[in-house]
């Protein structure tokens, strides 16, 4: 199937129609409350093996699962955000050495500041 990321199909949607789908979407994600009062995910997956050698994918509510079944999802997790990174660097860099060299658009990947910044405006 091809792309349809360009065509006008998605344009036009109106706030609230995006708000239903972020409201639709936490809820299928089994968002929750922590006793801190954050909004955390409450499912979260982790690829194992079992005894076979055959790959599974476990789920787990944040709120009984083992320890060592959150360390792995989290560490999962985190090798998936630091994918999205790498391969935002790579379109970054091409960007800016290919369409844009005079004005290159800068990228920072320190996110240190932004969640200090959140968590102060929460």
């Amino acid at each position: 199937m091809a792309c349809q990321c360009h065509s006008n199909r998605w344009m036009g949607y109106r706030t609230e129609a995006l708000g239903a789908l972020r409201t639709t979407s936490q809820r299928r994600c089994g968002r929750s409350t922590s006793p801190q009062g954050r909004t955390v995910r409450a499912k979260h997956a982790a690829r194992v093996e079992d005894a076979n050698g055959h790959q599974t994918t476990l789920w787990a509510d944040i709120r009984t699962a083992p320890r060592k079944h959150m360390e792995t999802a989290f560490r999962q997790r985190r090798g998936q955000i630091l994918g999205e990174c790498r391969q935002l660097k790579s379109d970054v860099d091409s960007y800016n050495e290919n369409a844009s060299p005079g004005i290159p658009i800068p990228m920072s990947f320190n996110f240190t500041y932004d969640l200090e910044e959140e968590a102060l405006a929460s």
